[in-house]
């Protein structure tokens, strides 16, 4: 590393070297704990300045006056400080990385100091604490006590060296901050003035060297990323014990719950060109103990007697065919000997399909079924009214549907019962108060709410919340599988609703000034709809953080235009929210975002396009945060562009929301995709001739 100085300190080369770090992305959060000068933080508020919009975050947890016991254990009142032992503090912030520079205390403080001997055994400790949870760590020896030499600075030397033999030992990465700090203090005769204020605590300069070593050090730790997935799968599955050989996927049986991804793993299975016809037998097994593990987890055993594949739920079995599937397409038939398993870290991923904006036959949709399946997405929402068209067949009020533009319950039923075979579960959304523009020139007598809107329900009528009612139980009737349904809940225009005296009255009958405090009236009631037929109620972003009613912390929100309510300040009051960031989450034709875009997204991060939306640059929440996974949204669309437009991007979102952690290339992930392409392609195929 090559250092250059100016007349107030370093100019850094690390910080450059770290920003340039392949596997640094935005959300890494690195922990920094230390003494007094970990807890001054000039360094790392240099850092911060120079990662400024990399959204990474840096956690200053130096302890005042603290020592390495002190760091490992615990503090109560120390210096009016208070932090709990290490573990728990590694537990409670989720750091990606962890730089540790600790030990002038050990020596400065005498009699109350450590023993090196004490000192070795408290950093091995925090070594193993960071090792035990998978966390790297950059370990800095201990700087100076005193500039000039002295013999309490001497005796530094010892508990340097215990660092610089623990990181060699251990793997981790060493900052040699003494060996700089008196390279750069040689001749020095004063104790204080080059470096630090005082003999101990940084200056200017000493911040900058700091800055700049540790910078270096971490580059080192995102200088790689994680190995590739031996198993060539999409997600990538992150646990297999592998032996030695491979086996031919022959003949498939399940029953009960297990019969219908049997048959559609059957059906993968013959899509394989030149694939032998003798192979070992795969038997599909839903087993209880496996769903301990989670409601999506699967284990696959295969053998050179045959294959096992075994979970707790249908969508688990899926999951656990499909890998079977995808490993088997590019390899004639042929699967390796061993056993991996997997489970999602994040319980929704999604992807919704605009079917009321532009007509979408049930081919389509199965096609893009057929899709989530092989990327193991969870659910699809079906966005079935808007102003264009409403096409959900309801059969209390027939003359909603739009002629030529709507399906009828048998289709709907089909594809609910076409989806349940491969681990999907399709979402109903049923657009109001707003975006009812068709509900409202079809039956403009009972929905219309004022002469001057086009597109918003009559909400204050008793009548239309009756309707309402009846809509959402029907929806509940065909979408059986649906643990949700959507109301949309966005958008709807109240400038003029005042002026009817449907709203007058339900203002005075509910007790709200205005038509906002009745919106969020609303909500509530709607909730409380969607909970008496069995299911939960999902809501666009469409509500603010104020106002006199208060809308259920419990209500999970679709946050997307991230304006109306702010993640942040979600996150903050409480809610719980799945993320459908407009960048890089929206596929709206010819407005979309790259793969590698959104491979280096992640599920706490927000971000939009247009300058002075808060989200606009970026937004990047804390792992605490409620968020539930993440929903790829493609709006207004042709039916024609849907899959070449979702191929390649849904399973790049699938990944980072099926295991956040994994740090990937995009290049791996690419070779991947490209991979399991092929077999979409033929599964497509399949599609068009099965018709």
């Amino acid at each position: 590393m090559m250092l250059l100085f100016a007349a107030f300190g370093a100019v850094s080369t690390g910080l450059d070297t770290l920003k340039a770090a392949p596997a640094l992305r935005a959300g890494d959060r690195i922990a920094f704990f230390g003494d007094s000068l970990t807890w001054q933080g000039g360094f790392i508020e240099t850092l911060s300045t120079g990662l400024k919009g990399r959204h990474v975050t840096l956690l200053k947890l130096g302890l005042n006056g603290g020592k390495s016991t002190d760091l490992r254990d615990g503090v109560k009142d120390l210096y009016d400080q208070t932090q709990p032992a290490f573990p728990e503090v590694l537990d409670r912030e989720k750091p990606t990385a962890v730089v540790i520079m600790i030990g002038i205390n050990d020596v400065w403080h005498g009699d109350r100091g450590n023993a090196v001997t004490v000192y070795g055994s408290a950093m091995q400790s925090l070594v193993d604490a960071c090792q035990a949870r998978r966390i790297p760590a950059v370990l800095c020896t201990p700087t100076v006590i005193g500039e000039s030499p002295n013999p309490e600075d001497a005796r530094l030397d010892a508990y340097a060296d215990v660092v610089r033999r623990l990181a060699e030992r251990s793997g981790s990465i060493l900052v040699d901050t003494r060996k700089a700090f008196r390279t750069r203090l040689d001749g020095a005769t004063e104790r204080s003035g080059r470096l630090t204020s005082d003999g101990v605590h940084l200056n200017e300069a000493g911040n900058a060297l700091v800055a700049d070593l540790v910078a270096d050090g971490l580059a080192k730790v995102f200088s790689r990323f994680d190995k590739p997935p031996v198993l060539s799968t999409v997600p990538l599955v992150r646990s297999f014990d592998a032996k030695a050989g491979s086996v031919v996927l022959g003949t498939v049986s399940g029953v009960g719950a297990a019969a219908g991804p049997a048959a559609i793993l059957d059906r993968d299975l013959w899509l394989i060109p030149n694939r032998p016809k003798k192979g070992v037998p795969i038997r599909l097994v839903v087993d209880a103990a496996e769903r301990k593990k989670g409601e999506e987890a699967f284990t696959v055993k295969v053998t050179t007697s045959g294959v096992t594949v075994i979970a707790g739920s249908s969508a688990g079995l899926t999951w656990g065919a499909v890998t079977l599937a995808q490993i088997a397409y590019g390899n004639r038939g042929r699967v390796p000997l061993g056993t991996w398993s997997d489970r999602p870290d994040m319980p929704f991923r999604g992807l919704l399909l605009d079917v009321a904006r532009k007509p979408h036959s049930i081919l389509t949709i199965r096609k893009v079924i057929e899709l989530c399946r092989l990327y193991r997405i969870r659910y699809l929402q079906l966005h079935l009214t808007d102003d264009q068209a409403f096409t959900f067949p309801s059969r209390a009020f027939p003359q909603l549907a739009t002629p030529g533009h709507s399906y009828n319950r048998t289709e709907l039923i089909g594809l609910v019962r076409f989806a349940r075979d491969r681990g999907v579960t399709l979402i109903p959304e049923l657009e109001m108060p707003g975006h009812g523009g068709q509900m409202v020139s079809r039956m403009p007598e009972l929905f219309r709410a004022h002469e001057k809107h086009h597109a918003t329900l009559n909400f204050a009528s008793p009548k239309v919340l009756e309707a309402l009612d009846t809509l959402i139980a029907e929806a509940c009737e065909i979408f059986t599988d649906s643990p949700y349904v959507h109301i949309g809940g966005d958008e709807a225009d109240l400038t003029h609703v005042a002026e009817n005296p449907d709203f007058q009255a339900a203002f005075r009958r509910e007790g709200v000034p205005n038509a906002h405090e009745l919106y969020r009236k609303f909500l509530g009631r709607m909730a409380a709809t969607v909970r008496s037929n069995g299911k939960e109620m999902l809501v666009w972003e469409g509500f603010g953080p104020d106002g006199q009613v208060p809308v259920d912390k419990d209500t999970l929100v679709m946050n997307y235009e991230a304006a109306y309510y702010p993640p942040n300040r979600m996150a903050k009051d409480g809610y719980r929210m799945i993320n459908a960031s407009w960048r890089p989450l929206y596929v709206v034709n010819d407005r979309n975002w790259t793969p590698a875009e959104i491979y280096a997204w992640n599920p706490w991060f927000w971000n939009h396009f247009i300058e002075g939306y808060p989200a606009y640059g970026g937004m990047q929440l804390g792992p605490d945060a409620r968020v539930l996974g993440s929903i790829l949204c493609a709006w207004e669309q042709p039916e024609e562009r849907e899959i070449p437009s979702l191929r390649l991007r849904l399973p790049a979102m699938a990944e980072r929301v099926w295991n956040p952690a994994f740090r990937g290339s995009f290049a791996d992930f690419d070779r991947r995709v490209r991979g399991s392409d092929r077999f979409l392609e033929a599964i497509l195929d399949w599609a068009d001739t099965s018709k």
